[in-house]
C-alpha cells in the first residue's frame, strides 16, 4: 500500500523548533532527556532508537511526555524502537490520543524511515509489533511502500434505546 512521502520539515511534522528537519533531536524531559527523531508520515511521530524496549514503569512515564510536550502543538505518537539487524526492528508504540497501542502502519513507516535516514537499516525493513509485522520500503523522493496482513483484533455491538433513535 502507497502510504505517501514523509515530510520532515518541522513545519510540516508540525515541531516548534528552528531548522529543517528534528533528525536526532534532544528533547528535553523533566526526568531525562531523550532523542528522538521526527516526521510526519500522514500524521505526527516522534522515534526515540534504544538497546532495550523501556518496562512498563519507563513507557507509561515517558511516553505521555513526549506525546504532550510543548513543542508538539498536535500532540505526538512516540515508537520506542530496537532495531535488531540491518532489515528487522522491534517496537513498543504509545499512540497519541490513546497510549499503548499494538500496532500502528504511519508509525510503523516513520520507524522504517527515521532508521534508515540515519544509516541504521537498509532495503526493504521488517517491524515488527506486538500486533504482528509489516514490512516498509522506501527511496527519498518515492512514496513509502507498506506491506502486511490486515486482521480483525475486536469486535463489539452497541444498542441503543429507542428514544435515543428518534
Amino acid at each position: 500500500m502507497a502510504m505517501g512521502e514523509p515530510r520532515f520539515a518541522p513545519r510540516d511534522i508540525p515541531m516548534l523548533i528552528e531548522g529543517t528537519s528534528a533528525i536526532g533531536f534532544q528533547l528535553a524531559l523533566p526526568d531525562e532527556p531523550l532523542r528522538i527523531t521526527a516526521l510526519s508520515t500522514g500524521s505526527t511521530h516522534a522515534v526515540t532508537f534504544v538497546q532495550e524496549l523501556p518496562d512498563d514503569e519507563r513507557f507509561m512515564r515517558v511516553s505521555p511526555q513526549v506525546e504532550t510536550h510543548p513543542l508538539f502543538p498536535d500532540r505526538t505518537s512516540l515508537m520506542w524502537a530496537k532495531v535488531e539487524s540491518r532489515t528487522h526492528i522491534r517496537v513498543r508504540i504509545w499512540e497519541r490520543g490513546v497510549g499503548e497501542t499494538w500496532g500502528c502502519g504511519t508509525g510503523a513507516c516513520a520507524v522504517a524511515i527515521a532508521a534508515q535516514t540515519l544509516g541504521m537499516v537498509e532495503g526493504v525493513i521488517t517491524v515488527a509489533s506486538l500486533g504482528g509485522e509489516l514490512r516498509i520500503e522506501w527511496r527519498e523522493g518515492s512514496q513509502i511502500q507498506m506491506t502486511g496482513p490486515a486482521e480483525y483484533v475486536f469486535r463489539g455491538q452497541i444498542t441503543y434505546p429507542d428514544q435515543l433513535l428518534g
